[in-house]
């Protein structure tokens, strides 16, 4: 293949024609062939977030999607100023509120299934609580126990004793 060709092949490459359909004429017949290649290997080959989530979310008649991106940031801080993202944008407000409320919904969902799981046990219920320790009927002695069968029972304790 000659020079001339492969010149051609570069300017006709279906991961640069997107970004080349965009650009006026005369840009891109500046670029040389290195300059296109390097933005072909730019473009193939991008560097892989930590955490790479992406969801289409069906909804009739409108076409949404959902990114979530994560990992070690690489941008100098002078660059991160210069792109002049606001966190605060009325959509970006929403969606922050819609998560926390979903995220407080289901922990206090959690809690109140635990809580619910959880017997209760009210505080005039009675559990003898046998005490081992105590081996005569003479030393079992006190207001809230008895002797039975041969063991002192105390009834004064809870049921977490």
């Amino acid at each position: 293949m000659t020079s001339d060709s492969s010149s051609r092949a570069i300017r006709f490459d279906p991961f640069l024609s997107r970004l080349l359909n965009r650009m006026p004429g005369s840009v891109v017949e500046s670029f040389t062939d290195a300059q296109l290649e390097a933005l072909r290997s730019a473009m193939v080959n991008p560097e892989r977030h930590k955490l790479d989530i992406r969801l289409s979310i069906p909804i009739p008649f409108k076409r949404f999607y959902l990114v979530f991106l994560a990992g070690p940031e690489r941008r100098s801080k002078a660059r991160r100023l210069n792109d002049g993202f606001r966190l605060w944008t009325p959509a970006n407000t929403m969606f922050l509120l819609l998560l926390l409320s979903s995220l407080a919904v289901t922990l206090y969902n959690g809690f109140y299934l635990a809580s619910s799981l959880t017997p209760s046990v009210s505080a005039e219920q009675s559990h003898p609580t046998a005490l081992p320790w105590i081996e005569a009927e003479k030393d079992c002695t006190g207001k809230y126990r008895d002797w039975k069968n041969g063991l002192c029972f105390d009834s004064d304790h809870s049921p977490d004793f």
